[in-house]
């Protein structure tokens, strides 16, 4: 039994909410090789993401003559996590939005990219990217990630 409860243990979940007001000053000093700030309609899902420990490596908010859809990559190690803060949202997606909910997805790439599953105009899949930013960012530091 000891040596279950040790590997139960090592198989927790390591979310942890951070200081909002850090992360989005943190978040705001992000620039790419251009100089260029993070894109405004990404810029929230990545603050969600990082106050939740979560760091992002590359973000898009999506382009109509690129990607045509909002995006952002993780460490690997973060797979786990990430998998239950998307089952959160695509569980509360549902019950709000049973026709043509936005799920979003974990698409293994060179690093994991985080997208939305396509079938919605770019401007939907940037509206919802901020709501899922938003979601994430008003979950209070005592929410149960351990639920299903």
């Amino acid at each position: 039994m000891e040596k279950f409860n040790k590997m139960r243990k090592t198989a927790e979940l390591k979310i942890k909410r951070r200081n909002l007001e850090e992360v989005r000053k943190a978040v705001s000093n992000i620039k790419d090789e251009k100089g260029n700030s993070l894109e405004p309609k990404i810029k929230d899902l990545v603050i969600g993401f990082q106050i939740w420990g979560i760091p992002t490596i590359m973000a898009c908010e999506g382009h109509d003559d690129g990607w045509s859809y909002p995006w952002l990559t993780i460490p690997f190690k973060y797979l786990k996590e990430t998998a239950r803060i998307l089952r959160q949202w695509n569980y509360c997606q549902g019950p709000q939005n049973p026709i043509n909910p936005v799920i979003w997805i974990i698409d293994p790439r060179a690093e994991p990219l985080i997208r939305p599953l396509l079938g919605k105009s770019l401007r939907a899949l940037q509206e919802d990217a901020i709501k899922f930013g938003f979601f994430l960012q008003n979950l209070t530091k005592d929410f149960d990630w351990s639920k299903d």
